[in-house]
């Protein structure tokens, strides 16, 4: 008798270090480095907004590095003009650059445009 009980004993406690492991070693979030670098002009600030945290506002010619996690939302706002500015993947009015290997999505919700980070 003492053997079946010593054995689910250990069957018990090994289940538990086995449960309590898996549960501990949770999955660390993938983050993508974005610089965001203004070129608007003089005088013309922005503020990046990512999700609903606001950043900035920055001037003309400053740049800023963030790590934002895939399903963030990136937009830009034109302090100066209040407007989001647009993106332009080839570079233009305003330029990024994004971890190699990663995509995103250029969207329009109303008259926000943001990229959706996946």
């Amino acid at each position: 008798m003492k053997r079946i009980k010593r054995f689910w004993l250990v069957i018990i406690v090994i289940a538990v270090v086995f449960i309590s492991s898996a549960l501990s070693c949770g999955s660390n979030p993938v983050l993508l480095t974005i610089h965001v670098w203004n070129n608007q002009g003089a005088g013309i600030a922005i503020r990046v907004e990512i999700d609903t945290v606001h950043y900035g506002p920055y001037a003309n010619g400053e740049t800023s590095t963030f790590y934002v996690s895939p399903g963030s939302v990136l937009k830009i706002w034109d302090v100066t003009h209040a407007t989001y500015l647009v993106f332009n993947v080839a570079g233009g009015p305003y330029q990024y650059t994004i971890n190699a290997g990663n995509t995103f999505l250029v969207d329009q919700v109303g008259p926000v445009i943001f990229i959706q980070i996946t």
